[in-house]
């Protein structure tokens, strides 16, 4: 149900976006699945680049004992308080009692989320200055996106702060070079997730080499230095 409804906001999310498409110059996009999708639904009429995201260095060199074992980011409007829900109710209550100690940071919860949050022992902060001490906290981002399309930034601000991601294949988009069970873990079902979050909790060694690869990976692919030069390129075309 949740994919059904989260591809109807994508068809209607490309309605609006399409009438924006024809008043740009060019479009800038963070993969190049999007390069390949605008070029075929605008028939190439349109000059659409490649240009991912950065990663601040802040996430590259920081460590810290774990004091979590799971963290969920992201406002709690309603796709991703849709996506919290789906993981609370089908994923985090069927783990086996003592479950992981979970905290959730995102403003929008209502009272009514917060006592739900309670009564699982769960830990919520509506909001933080930097999120980068708490991925170093946290042994796991969970990330259940659902959807088709952008890079998702928690999750590569996760990977650089070398905790490990278990998403669904799209919480992946647009990162290049990411290997599955080597930059981080795809689940995309409840029984997944539950068993791809057992395989870290319980394989220390597991953790620390999957957070050191994803790490290197966006060290390698996603800092902010490999940007430059490519936007600085792109800049002079469009000056033109």
């Amino acid at each position: 149900l949740l994919r059904k409804l989260y591809s109807l906001r994508a068809s209607a999310m490309s309605s609006i976006e399409s009438g924006l498409l024809e008043k740009a110059s060019f479009v800038a996009v963070q993969s190049q699945k999007e390069v390949d999708f605008f070029e075929e639904k605008n028939n190439k009429k349109l000059n659409v680049i490649e240009l991912k995201n950065g990663v601040s260095e802040n996430y590259f060199f920081g460590n810290s004992d774990k004091e979590y074992d799971l963290i969920f980011v992201g406002t709690l409007d309603d796709f991703y308080k849709n996506s919290l829900n789906w993981f609370i109710n089908n994923v985090y209550s069927k783990l086996s009692k003592p479950r992981p100690s979970f905290i959730i940071i995102g403003k929008g919860a209502t009272n009514k989320d917060i006592e739900f949050f309670k009564s699982l022992s769960i830990e919520y902060i509506p909001f933080v200055d930097e999120l980068d001490s708490f991925y170093f906290k946290s042994k796991i981002l969970v990330a259940p996106i659902f959807k088709g399309y952008g890079t998702i930034n928690k999750v590569l601000e996760a990977m650089a702060s070398a905790c490990v991601v278990v998403g669904d294949e799209t919480a992946f988009n647009g990162i290049e070079g990411f290997l599955d069970s080597t930059h981080g873990l795809v689940a995309n079902s409840e029984s997944q997730f539950i068993e791809k979050i057992k395989l870290v909790l319980e394989n220390k060694e597991l953790a620390r080499e999957i957070g050191e690869s994803s790490r290197n990976l966006m060290m390698k692919n996603f800092s902010w230095n490999s940007r430059v030069e490519k936007f600085l390129a792109l800049n002079k075309v469009y000056e033109k």
